[in-house]
């Protein structure tokens, strides 16, 4: 099993055909279209959610679209874009109780799975079941920055329970993920979607270390792709092969030299 891990990340692929799709999820539907339009040559832009993040001021969204090219659904979710809706983040995750998980064991902290379920009412998932029917061999690829990462977790952890789609046709890719669950949350994403899972993290990245390791048992799921470096095209990177925490990659920094 990990040597077929190892073989599935190809920094190219990620960086060409699944990080665009995370930093689309920012943009207006126009700004998504546009951008879809300069990565993917035939493709189809099905729809943008938006819902308010508890607060009037704080948006959150997520949208999906089909690559015919690639014989992909892409499902994507937009991250945290200020820093006063981090500050949100992280006091209803200190401060609310967590919730149970999809996988009927492990929990995942109250704010991610709150606005998931938001956006998820809207008709997400019952989307991407629709179109699994009208296209029955294509692959779903996930992803998501920061709080569209927590999102894009939870989104695949549903997808692979209700059994429309085998693990081995998902694609989660995550960019600076913050911790979205409890350690059962954890072993489940790893357990059940074992073939291509990626939370990619770059040094000094604060987000990926919240909530703490040691708070109320939060903690990562594998497997992490580190870059200790800015991430320019041919930059170096390391996959994280000591268990979900790997001492050497993303938490080898100590808290005194993260960024936001």
């Amino acid at each position: 099993m990990d040597i077929y891990v190892v073989e599935t990340y190809k920094d190219n692929f990620i960086r060409l055909k699944i990080f665009p799709l995370a930093a689309a999820a920012y943009g207006s539907d126009k700004n998504i279209n546009d951008c879809l339009l300069q990565i993917y040559p035939d493709f189809q832009f099905v729809k943008n959610w938006v819902v308010t993040c508890q607060r009037k001021d704080h948006f959150c969204s997520a949208f999906i679209a089909v690559s015919f090219t690639d014989k992909a659904i892409v499902l994507s979710f937009r991250g945290t874009d200020s820093f006063w809706q981090l500050t949100h983040e992280v006091w209803q995750t200190i401060f609310r109780k967590k919730v149970p998980s999809v996988f009927g064991y492990g929990h995942v902290a109250f704010y991610f799975d709150d606005i998931f379920n938001q956006l998820d009412k809207k008709g997400v998932t019952e989307e991407i079941h629709y179109l699994l029917r009208q296209h029955k061999h294509y692959e779903v690829w996930i992803t998501g920055h920061y709080l569209g990462g927590a999102l894009a977790a939870i989104a695949a952890a549903k997808l692979i329970q209700s059994k429309e789609i085998g693990p081995d046709k998902i694609k989660l890719v995550t960019f600076g993920q913050p911790r979205t669950g409890d350690s059962g949350f954890a072993a489940g994403m790893s357990k059940n979607l074992p073939f291509f899972n990626y939370r990619v993290t770059r040094a000094r990245d604060l987000v990926v270390h919240v909530p703490p390791r040691t708070y109320e048992d939060y903690a990562h799921y594998k497997t992490e792709i580190f870059y200790d470096n800015d991430m320019k095209p041919g930059a170096k990177w390391k996959r994280c092969v000591e268990g979900d925490e790997d001492k050497d990659c993303a938490n080898r920094y100590g808290r005194h030299l993260y960024n936001i």
